[in-house]
């Protein structure tokens, strides 16, 4: 979608720099920031396909959802792991540059000497996810399914040149290509039956949104 409007404001912005170049100059500018918006989403869903294909590599006790949409009006979670060693809900970013969190408040800054600036904060967004579909499996498992585990929200950067600092971090932030390790030594409050998992996966899979 972004890229189809930034190829229509260059084909209107180059037009109108022939009638009126204030207006012209105006229309390539706008779509600059859609092509810039657009490279950002592809190389978030390249973020999320390195995480995936590392969370692969996990056995076949585990089950992997990727691009979870529970309701329409909601965003995804980007990976959801089922497993022995629990369930977690994973929000894998292809950052670049300096990125630094307080907490839940993140900063950014495209390099060194470079002004940093704050961004959506990526660990609310993740226990924001861990919440929704413990919610969501509230209200779609069946009063017979017995208690729902505590969902583990996670953080997957994808960039290992990033520079990243994290201070009195909120959830654990974990680079892709470690995610496995750090997900079989999870210590669950109690562990699921295969046979729970599975109703679990069932439950996401039939009451979720499809694209």
């Amino acid at each position: 979608m972004f890229a189809k409007l930034g190829s229509i404001f260059v084909v209107l912005g180059i037009i109108s720099l022939m009638i009126n170049p204030f207006v012209g100059l105006l229309l390539v500018a706008a779509s600059s920031a859609f092509w810039n918006k657009w490279l950002s989403y592809m190389k978030g869903i390249q973020g999320e396909k390195k995480t995936s294909r590392a969370l692969r590599d996990l056995d076949d006790d585990y089950f992997l959802l990727d691009d979870v949409q529970l309701y329409s009006n909601s965003g995804n979670i980007d990976h959801v792991i089922l497993g022995p060693s629990g369930i977690f809900a994973i929000e894998s970013k292809n950052y670049s540059g300096i990125i630094r969190s307080y907490g839940d408040t993140w900063y950014r800054a495209s390099g060194p000497g470079r002004k940093s600036y704050e961004i959506a904060s990526v660990s609310t967004q993740a226990k924001n996810n861990a919440k929704n579909l413990y919610k969501f499996l509230q209200r779609h498992l069946s009063s017979s399914f017995g208690r729902i585990p505590f969902i583990t929200p996670l953080v997957a950067f994808t960039n290992s040149s990033m520079d990243l600092q994290s201070h009195n971090p909120t959830v654990e932030i974990v680079f892709h290509r470690k995610i496995c390790g750090r997900i079989k030594n999870y210590e669950p409050d109690y562990r699921l039956s295969t046979s729970d998992l599975k109703r679990i996966g069932e439950a996401i899979l039939s009451n979720s949104v499809v694209e």
